[in-house]
């Protein structure tokens, strides 16, 4: 696992990305800055500037605290509340945690 920082705003966060494909090429994407909003009150989704590889293992729960690439529209997403509905098809790929 790897240690990463996230700053918002003028706080920060620490974190740790997974060991899976998908984690290791957004790693090399960073430093990046992503542009985030707040989707359904319980995550905030931003777009990156290149699709990720897509071969970790796809989810369709989410838990709070996770960082999760949604590969149909190329976003990572910060989880921070709990809603308890399904994702979708074709789900998340877990990158790490916050």
């Amino acid at each position: 696992m790897t240690s990463i920082k996230f700053t918002i705003g003028d706080q920060t966060a620490t974190g740790i990305l997974f060991d899976n494909p998908t984690a290791r090429d957004f790693a090399s994407l960073l430093p990046i800055t992503v542009d985030m909003y707040d989707l359904f009150a319980r995550e905030k989704p931003g777009p990156l500037p290149r699709a990720l590889d897509v071969g970790g293992d796809r989810v369709f729960s989410y838990e709070v605290g996770d960082l999760s690439y949604w590969s149909p529209n190329r976003d990572i997403a910060i989880f921070y509340a709990a809603d308890r509905q399904a994702i979708p098809s074709p789900g998340l790929i877990r990158l790490g945690r916050v």
